[in-house]
């Protein structure tokens, strides 16, 4: 959270980077094969998008390199968020799924939605969801 960016996700399947105090484009990150629903940046600076594609895919925001792709979702991803060690995905498979910020691996799901997950939200000390 540099304060100096803004990032955006697309109907392109693209994850934008954007350069607040000029309104430019810094750079597009592709690598999702359907719209990007849902971006966050985590506490130490890693992009994480979340796409209708059903994966969750992680970035360096300064080459725009897609540096993990995390896969366990069976339908859309509508929302991600991260903490330093956690990532967290919902989906319209009803599900949240908990990442391990620094691997692919993912913990157990959380299930009990019977509908779509639109949104998942660390607190703002990032300690709980």
């Amino acid at each position: 959270a540099d304060g100096k960016h803004l990032y955006s996700g697309s109907g392109d399947k693209t994850v934008g980077v954007w350069n607040l105090k000029e309104g430019s484009l810094v750079r597009r990150m592709e690598g999702h094969t359907n719209v990007v629903i849902s971006v966050c940046e985590s506490p130490d600076g890693r992009i994480v998008s979340g796409s209708f594609d059903a994966t969750v895919k992680k970035w360096d925001p300064s080459t725009g390199e897609c540096v993990g792709t995390l896969e366990g979702h069976s339908r859309d991803v509508h929302s991600v968020d991260a903490n330093i060690s956690i990532i967290c995905s919902g989906s319209e498979d009803g599900t949240v799924r908990v990442w391990d910020a620094t691997s692919t691996a993912t913990k157990p799901k959380v299930v009990g939605h019977s509908k779509t997950v639109q949104w998942v939200q660390f607190n703002q000390k990032g300690d709980r969801l």
